[in-house]
Formats: C-alpha cells, structure tokens, sequence
C-alpha cells in the first residue's frame, strides 16, 4: 500500500495521537514508529504490538522484531524477549498473531495467523505465571 503525504496525518498537530510522534517529524514520511507495549516478568520481556491486519508485518518492522529477540539468544542471556504481534481489538471476531522469539527468529518472514482472543490472553498468562517463581 503506498500512501500519499495527504492520506495520511501522523505529523498533523490537532491531535494527542500525532502529536506523540512530533519527535519523528525530521525522518522521511514513509517510516513510521513502532509502538509497543512491554511486560517484565522477573527480568524477561514481553513486547505486544497491535498491528494493522490490512498492512500485516512489513519488512522493517519484521527486521526490528528479529533483531529484538535475538538480541537474547546467546549463552548466559540475562533475559529472554518474545515480541506479540496482534491485530484487531478484543472485542474484533477475526484477530491474527505472530510471535517471535529465540526459537521461531530465523525464519525469513514470519506470517500473522488467524488466533482468537481467549488464545491471546491464555498466552500472556501463561508467560506472566511462568516465571513467576523463576529465579533471577
């Protein structure tokens, strides 16, 4: 999808949301920041990140996600990283996901598959409560 300057308002200032991301204003108008939200857990790292199901993962953000997760992938590791990657709302009937982490990074490209939300949320408690007793 090529978006033009005028379809788009990430820079524009009447709003909370674009003004956020004043900051970015000085790079090129076709990149665009990845937001995540991000979970510790006894010193491990969830990031979630809602993307949009029409554009998917591009190529960059999927380079980011890669690297992310590499980045704990090495012996002695102080910590493990999973990114989420989901789309749509809880509320949404048709949500997809992807997740990456040590084991899955080496893929090319990896591909959001169609989940629903009590599988998302089983899946966040399930990493929450896991380490839990963990020792660190």
């Amino acid at each position: 999808m090529n978006l033009q300057p005028s379809d788009r308002s990430l820079f524009a200032s009447d709003s909370y949301t674009s003004k956020r991301w004043l900051d970015f204003s000085k790079i090129p108008e076709e990149v665009w920041p990845t937001g995540f939200s991000i979970l510790e857990q006894r010193g491990d790292f969830l990031f979630y990140r809602v993307a949009d199901a029409a554009r998917g993962i591009s190529k960059k953000q999927n380079s980011i996600f890669r690297r992310l997760v590499s980045l704990s992938n090495f012996p002695d590791s102080p910590c493990n990283i999973t990114v989420m990657v989901v789309t749509g709302i809880p509320e949404a009937t048709k949500r997809s996901w992807a997740i990456y982490d040590h084991m899955t990074s080496w893929e090319d490209k990896i591909e959001l598959k169609p989940v629903d939300t009590l599988t998302i949320q089983q899946y966040i408690a399930e990493w929450f409560h896991s380490r839990r007793g963990a020792y660190r």
